[in-house]
């Protein structure tokens, strides 16, 4: 019982952390002049750049462009998912978390988020965090392979291992169906 309350304080400690961080953003906010298209078509040039550097292993690099990006909207969801992913490449899980956190609750349709807070907290140890929110992001996209083959992962340390091979299962059979690049994303030509 002691150690469920002590869970509650923490939790509870992180909300009270993150609710500080955002008030602080937003009391030195303020939105850019003009159309507000072109300012997310800029946060999303940062944030593709920031991916870009941190497949190349340049996370110093990637952490200026997200900085750039925070010029712009320091509340973006996308922002902080991409600062949790930084935070994974260095291995400072506990940050990672935090960011990810923080992403969801920014938005909690962001099934990105949800995954990857659901894999941090299966790194830390904490199978049954890990479990709750990948079956979240399963119930928002159940055909995301990647999120199956999570939860796969987790129920088999939790020692389910039918449910483990269910989940696996279930990533095989979406994996041809879901490309690496969206459909949409690719040109048509005729010649």
């Amino acid at each position: 019982m002691g150690s469920v309350y002590a869970a509650s304080l923490a939790a509870v400690s992180r909300v009270e952390q993150a609710l500080s961080e955002a008030a602080s953003s937003l009391s030195s906010f303020t939105p850019r002049p003009g159309p507000q298209r072109p300012w997310m078509i800029q946060i999303k040039i940062w944030l593709l750049l920031a991916d870009v550097y941190l497949n190349i292993d340049q996370p110093n690099e990637a952490l200026h462009c997200i900085q750039e990006a925070s010029q712009i909207y320091p509340l973006s969801h996308q922002i902080m998912f991409m600062r949790g992913l930084i935070c994974v490449y260095l291995e400072q899980w506990n940050d990672a978390k935090q960011c990810f956190f923080n992403a969801v609750a920014a938005n909690p349709n962001h099934t990105e988020a949800l995954r990857s807070l659901g894999e941090t907290h299966h790194v830390l140890g904490e199978p049954r965090l890990a479990e709750k929110f990948l079956k979240d992001a399963a119930k928002l996209d159940p055909n995301c392979p990647r999120i199956w083959f999570s939860l796969g992962k987790v129920m088999e340390t939790l020692g389910d291992y039918a449910a483990s091979a269910d989940c696996m299962a279930t990533a095989l059979q979406l994996e041809p169906t879901c490309p690496a690049l969206p459909l949409t994303s690719i040109a048509l030509t005729f010649d």
